[in-house]
């Protein structure tokens, strides 16, 4: 009996060590599966955390040597009151040169300090210290038919130096020498003939010569064009009626005439036979004119107006037109029948039954050279 009450107490000691073993083995089991399963979500949510950085992450983004640099730094807004708005600066333009005037070499100059002044003028280098004193500081210029040359004075030349001119145009070629003078500098100037009135190229080729033993030569060109400029005056006119044009009183004169600029004008007046009318507004001036302006010498007509006839109807004035310029002064003296245009007019009256006036004025044209600097 107690035999077999020891056996039912092992048994009953061995029963319970299993079951707490197996309980013991079920909580490893449930560790370990439960680590797996924090393991993986981890690695879900990395997953998903670096998915998301890379939507929104910009990859850097590569520059190229030749591709303009870009400014990172963030503009600040402009303000919107218009008491906040920074005043706009403007540019101005200085004025453009007169296209008659050429000018070849400057002066150098100086600029006060802090300011920004335009690029200097590119510096020659001549064989001597004295030839590139005087290359560097000449000044060519010009203007209608003048080509001006001018070395001022006080250069640091330390030995007699020869300027000589080579002029040279379709028209007329000339050489002009002369020697530097420290004192008083040099200037030489030339006039090309006036032609028929064109521009025209005039090439200049400048040598400066030492005047001593082994003195040494230098030589440079310029290239000009000429164009030929004149001044010119239209005097007033005088209307002189040389027969009558009514059997009784006064004739009733309308005297039509164009200007060289192409105006239209209109004076009326009555004259009986002999009685001069001197036409102010026929004068006209102008200056610098060239060919290539296109004026004309003044056009011109006179009627007698009849005032019993109701309809007024004269022929216009027609050409062939005179070119201003180039020519000489002209003085006109003519004839001019009623509704005939002038000039040229007639050169002596008609017979006494027509209508005829004298006219006289004078275009006074003058080529105008620029000697002066």
């Amino acid at each position: 009996m107690r035999i077999t009450n020891s056996h039912h107490h092992l048994k009953g000691r061995s029963c319970r060590y299993l079951w707490v073993r197996s309980s013991v083995t079920q909580d490893q089991d449930f560790s370990i599966r439960h680590r797996e399963v924090v393991m993986r979500s981890i690695a879900a949510i990395g997953a998903v955390l670096l998915t998301i950085g890379l939507l929104f992450l910009q990859p850097p983004r590569l520059v190229m040597a030749d591709e303009p640099k870009t400014d990172t730094v963030q503009r600040t807004p402009q303000p919107t009151s218009p008491a906040m708005t920074p005043a706009r600066t403007e540019k101005h333009t200085p004025p453009a040169e007169s296209p008659h005037i050429q000018e070849r070499g400057i002066f150098p100059g100086s600029v006060a300090p802090g300011l920004v002044g335009p690029k200097a003028p590119v510096q020659m280098t001549a064989p001597t210290s004295s030839l590139s004193a005087i290359q560097n500081a000449m000044r060519i210029t010009s203007k209608s038919v003048s080509v001006n040359l001018r070395i001022p004075p006080n250069l640091p030349v330390t030995v007699p130096v020869e300027v000589k001119v080579f002029y040279s145009s379709p028209l007329k070629s000339k050489i002009l020498t002369q020697t530097y003078n420290p004192t008083s500098g040099l200037t030489l100037s030339y006039r090309d003939v006036e032609g028929n009135g064109q521009p025209r190229p005039v090439n200049v080729v400048v040598e400066l010569r030492e005047l001593i033993p082994n003195g040494q030569v230098t030589s440079f060109n310029k290239q000009f064009t000429v164009t030929p400029l004149y001044d010119v005056f239209v005097t007033d006119l005088r209307f002189v009626m040389a027969s009558k044009c009514d059997l009784v009183g006064k004739s009733d004169i309308t005297f039509r005439w164009v200007s060289p600029d192409g105006q239209f004008n209109e004076q009326k007046f009555k004259l009986g036979e002999g009685e001069a009318k001197g036409i102010t507004r026929f004068s006209w001036t102008r200056k610098e004119i060239a060919a290539r302006d296109n004026l004309k010498e003044p056009r011109m007509k006179f009627f007698e107006r009849d005032p019993n006839v109701g309809v007024d109807y004269h022929t216009p004035l027609v050409g062939p037109y005179i070119p201003m310029v180039p020519g000489p002064t002209t003085k006109y003296d003519f004839f001019l029948k009623n509704e005939a245009t002038g000039p040229p007019g007639l050169r002596g009256a008609i017979g006494s039954n027509a209508c005829v006036a004298r006219v006289t004025y004078t275009i006074i044209k003058a080529l105008m050279p620029f000697d002066q600097f």
